[in-house]
């Protein structure tokens, strides 16, 4: 990290951005350690290509159509560009701000099929105006206000006389395929996308597809098929020659690829948590008082950042909307983060960001580089919603209880703790035919180890006593 001390800024190259030799990512950091700007160091043949496209007018109806990112070249005279130029770059970008950065295996089956639709209709009118982007990777596309957004410049590059689309595998690898297996054999995908940052592959999808399963909508052209030429090939120790293709059959393709995955309909599943807030809802009088005190303990001022932890269909991050900039809502089960993104997917605009992320299986920092990051480290909450939290985090993943409070306290952050009691019905329930007596799970231990790291601020006590509501603060 170099450190501008007159400014008073720090310029972090981006730990992605080793992938791509033509252009690199710098952050700009202000004194406080808020990312600032984000600016973007271009090789000669890069300045030019964007120079040439930023002149057209397919990529300026994209970009005001809010499709791809907003770009301009850099004119302030800065000591940031002074240290960038000074790495042999050519030319500057500036790009607007992403207030969050989250990864592919973070989203339900809609977010990566609107993401897909996105970035194959980019992939098309680049095609279409004599352009292409040179990979289809998913990390390409972020979200802005609820929508999908591309963020990668520099992967637009002129057509060639080689009409090949030199991303179609890797397009397959990371939106399609993830897609075919949740749609047609209901098997999540984020596990699978954590553990194969590539993507998954057509010679490891078809493993999935058993038998009549080959011949599902989209399997047999784009898994099965590939997989029997790969093999061909591998058999008869054969080298794969590289066609030029006709501009017209690859559009044909793209267009195909795209009504597939437009018309992915997907049926939710039948899940254990959707819906679970009708099921195991408190009664009216204990909601309105529940609702009454989040409000008033986090209706202060409008904060920044509302981590809601297994947020289920998204009831009181939807409350809150008003009150943050940014809601980030989590939740480890599929089927209630595709139901919120669907329910926010109505509006213009949204706030919420729903991820799906098991807390008591994280994903670590991974990558050549660690360039994925814990969540921790690509957002700072100000305030956290920890409600039906705690005794899943004790009763199902078995973190102790203190281990439990001793991460939140490291979060630095304002919470509203829910406790359910021993005698709550869902706690009976998920303590049953267990041999373990969990015994520093009760209230009094709770409070214990709570006041140990924080300050409570206020309490409320529901359902006669079986759970109860603290807003407290961390201790330095």
């Amino acid at each position: 990290m170099k450190k501008n001390h007159k400014l008073k800024t720090k310029i972090n190259i981006n730990s992605l951005s080793y992938k791509d030799p033509s252009s690199k990512i710098y952050e700009v950091f202000d004194e406080n350690n808020n990312l600032i700007k984000i600016l973007r160091g271009l090789r000669q043949d890069t300045k030019e290509n964007y120079a040439n496209l930023s002149c057209e007018q397919f990529y300026k109806k994209l970009i005001t159509s809010e499709m791809i990112i907003n770009t301009k070249i850099y004119s302030e005279e800065t000591l940031e560009k002074k240290t960038i130029l000074a790495d042999s770059w050519k030319e500057i970008l500036e790009h607007e701000l992403v207030d969050f950065i989250s990864y592919p295996y973070e989203w339900s089956f809609s977010m990566l099929k609107d993401a897909a639709i996105l970035q194959l209709f980019i992939i098309k009118k680049s095609f279409e105006n004599s352009w292409k982007l040179k990979d289809a990777s998913s990390y390409n596309v972020q979200w802005k206000n609820g929508k999908p957004i591309f963020i990668d410049i520099a992967s637009f590059v002129p057509l060639n006389e080689n009409f090949n689309w030199e991303g179609y595998r890797q397009f397959c690898a990371m939106f399609l395929i993830p897609l075919l297996i949740k749609k047609h054999l209901d098997i999540n995908f984020n596990e699978i996308l954590r553990s194969n940052l590539d993507g998954i592959f057509p010679e490891i999808g078809n493993r999935y597809f058993q038998l009549t399963n080959k011949f599902k909508k989209g399997v047999f052209s784009h898994i099965f098929l590939p997989t029997l030429l790969n093999n061909f090939f591998l058999k008869n120790n054969k080298k794969k020659t590289k066609i030029s293709q006709n501009k017209k059959n690859i559009l044909s393709l793209m267009n195909s690829i795209y009504e597939l995955i437009k018309n992915l309909d997907y049926t939710k599943k039948k899940s254990l948590w959707l819906g679970y807030d009708k099921k195991n809802s408190y009664e009216e009088q204990d909601k309105q008082i529940k609702e009454k005190f989040i409000k008033k303990n986090f209706s202060n001022k409008k904060s920044n950042v509302l981590w809601d932890i297994g947020c289920n269909n998204g009831y009181f991050s939807k409350l809150l909307k008003e009150q943050f900039k940014k809601i980030i809502a989590f939740d480890y089960d599929h089927e209630v983060i595709e139901d919120l993104y669907l329910s926010e997917k109505k509006f213009q605009n949204t706030n919420i960001m729903p991820l799906v992320i098991n807390f008591s299986n994280q994903s670590p920092n991974q990558g050549w580089n660690n360039e994925l990051k814990r969540i921790e480290q690509r957002s700072i909450p100000d305030h956290i919603l920890c409600l039906a939290f705690i005794h899943h985090a004790r009763l199902v993943a078995n973190i102790p209880l203190n281990q439990i409070i001793s991460w939140l306290h490291s979060l630095n952050a304002n919470m509203i703790i829910e406790f359910v009691d021993r005698d709550d019905e869902m706690v009976t329930q998920l303590m049953e035919n267990k041999n373990e007596k969990y015994e520093d799970y009760n209230r009094e231990n709770f409070i214990k180890l709570l006041s140990q790291k924080f300050t409570i601020i206020d309490k409320q006590s529901l359902k006669n006593n079986k759970r109860e509501l603290f807003f407290v603060t961390s201790n330095v």
